[in-house]
């Protein structure tokens, strides 16, 4: 990716079964300020299925980008403007910022036939992998 964020490994519950996931270096995971895209993965063999948690999201600022078997997910959470204009906050614990998450998973995905929907503060990703045989023959004359 161009202008990349400097990345980090994040050891989590989907490192231990051999997913490396990614999140941006500044500061520990545990310490990082932005918010934090939650997921969850499922293979059922033939695609994968991951379901993200990006709460105060909107849909026309996420970024999904794939790449052989790495999958990022970027996204912008805005605060939400107080109806009372002259409103003074007394107390925040939500996050606002740029939310990154990135995944290695085993093997690579179908860019061309990946979808993706949002709803309810939930990205939902579906990834079908490539065939074992999407190799090609050169004729050599």
């Amino acid at each position: 990716m161009s202008n990349s964020i400097p990345l980090a490994v994040h050891h989590d519950e989907l490192h231990e079964y051999g997913f490396a996931t990614e999140v941006p270096a500044a500061l520990p995971a545990a310490a990082h300020p932005n918010p934090r895209i939650r997921l969850d993965l499922e293979d059922d063999g033939q695609s994968y299925a991951l379901q993200a948690e990006i709460p105060g999201a909107k849909k026309g600022e996420i970024l999904v980008r794939i790449d052989g078997n790495r999958v990022s997910i970027q996204a912008e959470i805005r605060p939400l403007r107080s109806e009372e204009g002259e409103a003074k906050s007394l107390h925040r614990e939500r996050h606002f910022g740029i939310a990154f998450r990135a995944i290695a998973l085993p093997r690579p995905v179908d860019a061309e036939r990946a979808q993706a929907r949002f709803e309810d503060g939930v990205l939902y990703l579906k990834l079908p992998t490539q065939s074992q045989g999407s190799g090609r023959t050169i004729e050599v004359f």
